[in-house]
C-alpha cells in the first residue's frame, strides 16, 4: 500500500530530481541541503515569507595573475575592483568567428581588443571564478553546438621563451570547471563556434 506519510509521489520526486539537475545541483549540494535547517529556510522562501540575499563577491582584478608553467606575463589589463553579479558578464563571439573553419588567434585577439577594449576580462578574474565555481552560471557549460564551452580570458596574455603568446581558457569537462592555455599567435590553431570570450556587460 502507498505510504500516506510520503511528501512526494514518485512522479513529483522525478520532477524535483530533473529540476535540481537543470539548476546545476550535484549530489554534494543535495546532501548539504538535506542536513541542518537549510530546507526549513528554503520553505520560507518558497512560501513567500522570506527572500534570498546574495553574498557580495568583490573581485580585485588588479592583482597579479597566475602564470602558466614556462610563461611570463606579456600584457595584463588591470580592471580595478569588480562586483560579481550573474548578469555582469557576457560570453561573446568575434564577428565572423562562428562561420567557416574558425578564426586565427591573432586576428581574434586584435579584433576583440578593438571592439571591447577594457571590457575584456583578465586572468585574475578567471582565477577567482575557479576558487568560487558556485558563481559560474550553469548555462556556461555548453555552447550552442552542444559541446563543452571554451571561454577565453583575453585581458591577460602570457609569453614563453619561444615567443608563443597564450591566454587562459576556462572549460567544463562534464564534471568540473578547469583551465588550460590556448595560443593566439600560432596559425595552426583556429577558434571556432565552441570558443567564447568573456567580457564585462555594458
Amino acid at each position: 500500500m502507498p505510504n500516506d506519510k510520503s511528501v512526494m509521489s514518485t512522479r513529483q520526486a522525478a520532477e524535483l530530481d530533473h529540476a535540481l539537475e537543470r539548476s546545476g545541483w550535484n549530489p554534494a549540494d543535495v546532501k548539504t541541503a538535506s542536513g541542518g535547517d537549510i530546507l526549513n529556510d528554503l520553505l520560507l522562501v518558497v512560501r513567500g515569507i522570506a527572500e534570498v540575499n546574495l553574498i557580495k563577491h568583490i573581485i580585485d582584478c588588479n592583482g597579479d595573475p597566475i602564470c602558466p608553467v614556462g610563461y611570463k606575463v606579456d600584457k595584463h589589463l588591470k580592471m580595478g575592483k569588480f562586483e560579481w553579479k550573474p548578469d555582469s558578464i557576457q560570453l561573446v563571439y568575434c564577428p565572423g568567428q562562428p562561420s567557416g573553419d574558425g578564426m586565427k588567434g591573432d586576428v581574434l585577439y586584435k579584433e576583440m581588443s578593438e571592439i571591447y577594449g577594457r571590457r575584456l576580462l583578465n586572468a585574475t578574474f578567471l582565477q577567482y571564478l575557479l576558487e568560487h565555481p558556485e558563481l559560474i552560471p550553469v548555462e556556461w557549460r555548453y555552447g550552442r553546438v552542444g559541446r563543452e564551452t571554451q571561454i577565453l580570458f583575453l585581458g591577460t596574455t602570457f609569453r614563453d621563451d619561444d615567443g608563443v603568446i597564450s591566454v587562459w581558457c576556462l572549460y567544463w569537462n562534464n564534471r568540473e570547471w578547469l583551465k588550460c592555455t590556448r595560443p593566439i599567435n600560432r596559425y595552426h590553431f583556429l577558434y571556432g563556434e565552441d570558443y567564447f570570450t568573456a567580457v564585462v556587460s555594458e
